[in-house]
């Protein structure tokens, strides 16, 4: 169970449009100014910063396929420049098998869907924040803490950049 979850925007209008930009439609300079947002909102947090500060972040890995395709992965830019900002390691982790796209399932599929399919390279430290890029029922969040937590993390929080509103938004 995630100890912390922080999604500062909701997934609708300009941020959706953005978010669509920058992972449909490889607009980098999308993906910038919804990080400078983002950071915005989080710099100078506790998590980065003092005797609250996380040891490391991790990116929640995109399906490779996925990844091979659009040639980038999302998240993992942004956990690396995060990263940078911070000072903070990033960890990686792995899918240990193709899915159902998460998008084309109910609540209740999808935390069936993501049980048990995360593979980290290494022993993680005691406190890690999960990167993410759109939270929706918490399922993948859930099943990478669970993961980190089976590799000795004591404390596992979360930072979306977006959280779907309660009434679903047509994708991109």
């Amino acid at each position: 169970m995630l100890h912390y979850c922080l999604a500062p925007y909701v997934y609708r209008g300009e941020i959706a449009r953005l978010m669509c930009r920058y992972k449909q439609h490889g607009d980098l300079l999308s993906g910038r100014l919804l990080f400078e947002l983002v950071w915005s909102r989080i710099a100078g947090m506790s998590l980065f910063e003092g005797d609250e500060r996380v040891d490391a972040l991790l990116a929640v890995p995109a399906d490779r396929k996925r990844t091979r395709t659009r040639g980038f992965d999302p998240v993992e830019v942004w956990a690396k420049r995060l990263s940078k900002l911070t000072g903070l390691p990033l960890l990686a982790a792995s899918r240990k098998e193709r899915l159902v796209p998460q998008k084309t399932l109910n609540r209740r599929e999808r935390h069936i869907n993501m049980k048990d399919v995360f593979e980290l390279e290494r022993r993680v430290p005691e406190r890690i924040l999960i990167m993410d890029d759109v939270a929706t029922t918490g399922a993948t969040l859930e099943s990478l803490a669970a993961t980190c937590f089976a590799q000795g993390a004591e404390w596992v929080g979360a930072l979306a950049f977006a959280r779907t509103p309660a009434k679903r938004v047509n994708g991109c």
